[in-house]
């Protein structure tokens, strides 16, 4: 018996048609108890819209706003040629502009696990990762051309571009890019510069994986804007390339020109990074001494200080998480309060939607992750429940079961006893990794 296809299908038809009590969720929490080797299987969820309405329509990513569980296992087996899958894990997510990466561990009968990234969207600029490029319509399928025998560390999308970074059994970490570079944010050393005085100009881009061999320092982190890429090494400096018209490739003063390479932010020499978020022009770095710094566009306030290096940011706080939008930014402090800043849906309430200084959530407490679309927030609480606000939008990329602002965090509805461990948020779609009790 497939006994994931099996279970899924079920889970999938209950919440369908939840009037039908014979497929009730205590019939499915007892099948599912019985023929599933581990409690902790995880899920998937999909809000939001990757295209539009009609070229997503009938697809198992079809406009939602309100978080739908996609069938893994049909998912994979309508794509690829592997008989008797009896396991889909799900490792990674990472979201974009307008599309998305998913990487797999597929567990065939009685074979090894084999790792797949699966990637779904818009394909314009060849992001996808699939060898082609598409304009308008919906795309899914599988990366192709990726290395054997690596495991994915970690995946990250930017307006146009993606990245996989793979690890190795020596400890050491590849990265891998594809997509638009018209600005140099792969690190290939290619950009429009290269054809800026031909007389037909050509989108720079690739739709297939390929190898960043411009930095010799082993890359643990990779944090993508819009046009432009952050990279942290083992070694806690930090490389950026890409779009520096507004200051995001925190270069110093006079250094605002497009890298096409990854050039060293000298700022944090001998320092200890903990983490680097960007998403749209603006980046953050949070210390593991809790200390925050910030640079890149800060025109609608998000960020309140000088852009084009990085720059401490001043609070009262022991920092554990941060994330960063496209007018705003916000942060987890140790004993799991949100504070935000910036322009826009601060989640404190429509009468303030404008903050030079962090103030606090009130109605947010117990937080562990933060996460930031370009006009949206995400948060995740100690016990797993996902919150939502901002700017709704025609997609209901808010999950909410609605399309208007949301203007103080809202609590997103999943299933009974499920857990959401991770989310990623994409311009105007969402996907959430979830487990079950």
């Amino acid at each position: 018996m497939d006994v994931t296809y099996t279970f899924l299908d079920y889970r999938f038809f209950a919440m369908s048609f939840p009037t039908l009590t014979k497929f009730n969720a205590n019939l499915i929490n007892t099948f599912y108890r019985k023929y599933s080797s581990s409690n902790q299987r995880k899920l998937l969820f999909y809000w939001g819209s990757v295209g539009s309405k009609i070229n997503t329509h009938g697809t198992l990513l079809e406009t939602s706003t309100s978080p739908r569980l996609l069938n893994l296992v049909k998912l994979v087996k309508t794509r690829i040629e592997i008989d008797g899958i009896e396991d889909v894990r799900v490792t990674h997510i990472a979201s974009g502009w307008a599309h998305s990466l998913i990487a797999f561990k597929l567990k065939p009968h009685e074979n090894k696990e084999i790792a797949k990234v699966f990637s779904f969207g818009l394909n314009s600029s060849g992001q996808l990762g699939h060898g082609t490029t598409n304009d308008y319509n919906f795309n899914d399928g599988f990366v192709e051309g990726l290395p054997s025998n690596y495991t994915v560390h970690s995946l990250n999308c930017g307006r146009l571009h993606s990245f996989i970074l793979f690890s190795k059994e020596n400890g050491k970490n590849d990265l891998f890019g594809f997509g638009c570079t018209m600005y140099g944010q792969l690190g290939f050393g290619e950009s429009k510069q290269d054809f800026f005085y031909d007389e037909n100009p050509k989108l720079v881009c690739f739709s297939k994986p390929r190898r960043v061999n411009s930095i010799e320092e082993n890359i643990v982190q990779v944090a993508c804007g819009f046009d432009h890429t952050i990279l942290l090494t083992e070694n806690s400096n930090l490389y950026s390339m890409g779009w520096g018209a507004d200051g995001q490739l925190g270069l110093g003063n006079n250094e605002t020109s497009d890298r096409s390479v990854p050039s060293l932010i000298r700022k944090f020499h001998n320092s200890h990074i903990r983490k680097i978020v960007s998403t749209t022009d603006s980046t953050l770095a949070l210390l593991d001494n809790g200390h925050l710094w910030s640079w890149g566009n800060s025109e609608l306030k998000n960020l309140s200080f000088k852009i084009l290096e990085p720059t401490k940011v001043s609070v009262e706080h022991k920092v554990v998480d941060v994330g960063i939008g496209g007018s705003f930014s916000a942060y987890v402090t140790d004993i799991g309060d949100v504070y935000t800043c910036g322009y826009g849906a601060l989640g404190l309430g429509d009468g303030t939607i404008e903050s030079l200084k962090p103030i606090r959530v009130p109605d947010l407490s117990n937080i562990k992750r933060i996460y930031c679309g370009p006009d949206y927030m995400a948060a995740i609480s100690a016990s797993g429940e996902l919150f939502t606000w901002g700017s709704g939008g025609p997609s209901g990329r808010l999950g909410l079961g609605h399309t208007n602002n949301q203007f103080v965090p809202m609590k997103v509805t999943f299933p009974q006893d499920v857990i959401v461990e991770r989310v990623a948020c994409g311009t105007n779609h969402a996907i959430a990794l979830c487990t079950e009790r």
